[in-house]
């Protein structure tokens, strides 16, 4: 029996992965090599989609100039990006707050494993008030290795006091819908044809969040 929901954040709670990914293009263009594959690049960095912002630059690391380190970069980086600022509400995936409602008023408890660090989670709960709908968020900056290692949603799962058997988890990412798998989830992906994501593992593919509800309906019936 289905007694909780855990959803990824961005890409499922948020519609912020473009924004990110065009914000780490520009900001990488200064450190790039002269003669990098432009092609080569533009796929590898959609590979990090999912990733933590630390596994993005590691990822992207061969097209570096040789004056820095990806560990440099990613320093660097850290430091202009703490001026970016985002509307969140803004950027709400549709139906988000009618399903975090229904599924609130069916008593399933609801928790966020993201990969996004847990002061970013904070930030994007509280500016859309959707924290009390919560009642664990668990970041992926509290472990040795970000999804799709399963240990974010074993970890959660846990404190939720539960079964892998007994939750779902709604991911959009090839990473987070391989780590929902490895934890034993139910998964449901959330359409996104964007990034080259490989989502045909999952076990269900949805257009939007109502749809996802409605799979959620269903499984939970069962």
């Amino acid at each position: 029996m289905i007694k909780a929901v855990i959803f990824d954040m961005d890409g499922v709670i948020i519609d912020s992965e473009p924004i990110y990914l065009d914000l780490a293009i520009q900001f990488l263009k200064k450190y790039l090599k002269q003669d990098y594959d432009q092609e080569k690049f533009d796929k590898t960095i959609c590979t990090a989609v999912g990733k933590s912002d630390h596994k993005l630059f590691e990822i992207v690391s061969e097209f570096l100039s040789d004056e820095y380190t990806w560990e440099e970069v990613h320093e660097k980086s850290q430091k202009e990006w703490r001026t970016f600022t985002l509307n969140y509400k803004t950027i709400l995936k549709p139906h988000l707050i009618n399903v975090l409602k229904d599924l609130k008023s069916q008593n399933l408890k609801l928790a966020i494993a993201s990969s996004s660090p847990y002061d970013n989670i904070m930030q994007v709960v509280k500016e859309c008030e959707i924290q009390d709908y919560f009642e664990y968020m668990t970041s992926g900056e509290d472990f040795k290795e970000s999804k799709p290692n399963p240990e974010i949603y074993d970890h959660t799962i846990k404190k939720l006091g539960l079964k892998p058997d007994e939750v779902i988890a709604i991911e959009d990412s090839t990473y987070g819908i391989e780590a929902a798998l490895q934890s034993g989830c139910t998964c449901i992906a959330l359409e996104d044809t964007r990034f080259g994501f490989d989502q045909s593992k999952a076990h269900y593919l949805v257009k939007d969040l109502f749809q996802a509800n409605k799979i959620i309906n269903k499984v939970k019936s069962q």
